[in-house]
């Protein structure tokens, strides 16, 4: 649970970062590294460990496997050199697992590496490791919402100014998601008083907010007494 939270609070371009360090420590490996694959091509984004190389070619392997599967993979022991690695089987363990990174936008697996004399690892192991990948996972899709969100926000505003009435946009929820230069200077207000609150916890627009719950076609303001127009778009709502 420790591990956890501290990747799900972490910022968005430390996680890659981060995880090999978390993964290595949960489950006591010897090497835990996450690898990107770009255009086809394998690289190492972080790593946490020291190990010796000589499962490079069972590591490469087991990521494409990963990526292609799209699932966590327990690799058995490998027989000799040159044999391809196969997934372990229900009570068998194995000296290496990998998880996938799923839908942050990339095409990365994280991998962890446990050497003898320490115990193979188990499918309980793997559990652990998917865990801590599905939470990067999620950390870095909530980052991508965000930036979408707030790009949305950046583009409304760009529009909305050149409005000469005022304009308030109200999210689904009925808080309100931007509003222009002329709504915020008829409120006396600046945008960073007013986006992400409801109107009733506006006080300059607390009476905005009863004309819409009410059905009113006027609301008074600090300076004004206003016409009030709104349109439901997308689930939320826009005000003049």
């Amino acid at each position: 649970a420790r591990h956890c939270r501290e990747l799900s609070s972490t910022s968005s371009g430390e996680v890659l970062q981060l995880l090999p360090r978390l993964v290595r420590n949960l489950v006591r490996g010897d090497l835990a590294i996450l690898v990107e694959r770009q255009r086809g091509e394998l690289s190492v984004v972080s790593r946490d460990g020291n190990a010796l190389h000589r499962m490079q070619a069972a590591i490469t392997l087991t990521v494409e496997d990963v990526l292609e599967a799209g699932a966590p993979r327990l690799v058995a022991p490998v027989a000799g050199v040159g044999q391809p690695p196969r997934a372990a089987e229900a009570g068998e363990g194995g000296p290496l697992a990998g998880a996938p990174i799923l839908g942050a936008g990339i095409e990365a697996v994280v991998l962890v590496l446990r050497l003898p004399p320490k115990d193979p690892m188990d499918h309980r192991d793997l559990d652990n490791v998917m865990v801590l990948a599905t939470v990067a996972s999620s950390t870095l899709r909530r980052a991508q919402t965000r930036k979408k969100g707030k790009d949305a926000i950046r583009k409304e505003i760009a529009v909305l100014e050149g409005v000469e009435d005022g304009v308030v946009v109200l999210d689904p929820e009925g808080r309100v998601r931007a509003l222009n230069a002329r709504a915020a200077k008829m409120a006396g207000i600046g945008r960073r008083d007013a986006v992400g609150y409801r109107l009733s916890e506006v006080p300059p627009l607390t009476d905005l907010g009863s004309a819409l719950a009410d059905g009113r076609d006027t609301a008074s303001l600090p300076d004004c007494r206003a016409q009030v127009r709104w349109t439901r778009v997308d689930g939320g709502t826009v005000v003049t």
